[in-house]
């Protein structure tokens, strides 16, 4: 609601967000009139456009279908999750993605491989990367210890999104960084998207099984709300 419709109901106004009538337009629109009396018109057509149902359907499907090939019961010569961890395995993981929109999911593999396969990671997006953080790789990676790229691709990447990534990658990989690449399968963005995600999901408890620990246990963050809860107490009761 606007800020100015927060107000309405004080003064006796009804909501002007909240429909006073839908109806049928024909057979080719919904009709709505709302609270204020103007009326719009929303046909079928641009309606099924909007319907968001589709895509979490095609994501479901896409999802799925790919279980086949990253889940668990798939070896590893035909799983590229599982072939990625072993690559990946004894080195300090870098997620590289485009702010567009696979920022975000940059940001949840990095904290799947925190949490589940308990290593140190980091992520960051172009082009914000390429102003500071690509000078920090002038000193060769060996001097980081081992390193690893994972650059994150997806089908609506522009132009400069995808040659950045490139340029990227080419200039850590002559610093010596193991450079991967993983793309995003689907048509709609929402299915594109999870696809991403659900990699990921897999390649951090694929890496835990590396890594020899049980991703279920978060000992670290259990211990750290255990001492804030002791120091908030603590405050509390100074302040009695």
């Amino acid at each position: 609601m606007t800020p100015l419709g927060k107000f309405l109901p004080i003064v006796g106004q009804p909501d002007p967000a909240q429909p006073k009538d839908v109806h049928l337009v024909g057979r080719y629109a919904v009709g709505v009139t709302w609270a204020d009396d103007h009326g719009s018109i929303y046909p079928f057509d641009r309606l099924r456009l909007d319907d968001p149902a589709a895509g979490w359907r095609e994501a479901a499907g896409v999802l799925r279908a790919r279980n086949a090939t990253l889940g668990p019961g798939a070896p590893s010569e035909r799983n590229p999750a599982k072939r990625l961890a072993l690559a990946l395995a004894g080195r300090r993981v870098f997620v590289y993605a485009g702010t567009e929109r696979v920022g975000p999911v940059a940001t949840r593999v990095r904290q799947q491989l925190n949490e589940n396969a308990k290593m140190l990671g980091h992520s960051a997006t172009v082009p914000e990367l390429n102003h500071n953080e690509i000078v920090g790789w002038e000193r060769p990676a060996r001097e980081h210890g081992p390193v690893a790229v994972v650059l994150l691709r997806d089908a609506e990447d522009g132009p400069a999104t995808r040659d950045r990534l490139s340029f990227t990658g080419e200039y850590v990989a002559r610093q010596g960084a193991s450079v991967h690449e993983v793309s995003s399968a689907g048509e709609g963005r929402l299915a594109r998207l999870a696809s991403l995600v659900q990699f990921g999901d897999y390649l951090s408890l694929y890496l835990a099984l590396v890594n020899g620990v049980d991703p279920t246990p978060i000992a670290s963050i259990d211990e750290f709300k255990r001492r804030l809860a002791g120091s908030a107490g603590r405050a509390v009761r100074g302040r009695r």
